[in-house]
């Protein structure tokens, strides 16, 4: 199956690039990184530069951008599957890892706009790979659907 040749790095990408750095935040007396792992557990509040010794130094995370590296999962998985199985579930997880790559990536600009311009979020590499692995498991979607069945008979 050619699909799965698409869907294979590209899952695994996914999941490799959940663990880099997505985002850094950069304002004149610091840059921060944060990487998917530390968005959807949370980070270290010191990591920002609080110095003031509260209790609370861990910032929750969202746990919805979780969601998106099991879309690796999924795509790994459904390379091992048979062409009807794996063609919907390429198109699923790259169709919604799109969509919900975008919303998070909304949701960070909008909550960045009201310290404009004092900060300024810029995404890194890692999170534009994501995206670029999320378009080709569509890709590989089609592929599958392109890929004629092995005839039993023959």
């Amino acid at each position: 199956m050619k699909s799965s040749f698409i869907s294979r790095p590209a899952g695994l990408l996914i999941l490799i690039c959940f663990f880099l750095p997505w985002l850094t935040i950069t304002n004149p007396l610091m840059n921060v990184s944060l990487t998917g792992y530390e968005m959807a557990f949370g980070f270290d509040s010191r990591k920002f530069g609080d110095t003031t010794g509260s209790n609370v130094s861990l910032n929750e995370g969202d746990l919805t951008t979780l969601i998106i590296p099991a879309f690796g999962v999924i795509a790994l998985g459904a390379s091992f599957a048979g062409r009807g199985l794996s063609r919907a579930a390429y198109f699923a997880a790259g169709g919604i890892g799109v969509a919900l790559m975008l919303i998070v990536m909304n949701q960070i600009q909008s909550n960045m706009q009201e310290f404009q311009p004092f900060v300024s979020p810029s995404f890194e590499i890692a999170w534009w790979l994501m995206l670029l692995s999320m378009v080709a498991l569509i890709g590989a979607g089609w592929l599958a659907h392109q890929e004629k069945e092995p005839d039993p008979w023959q």
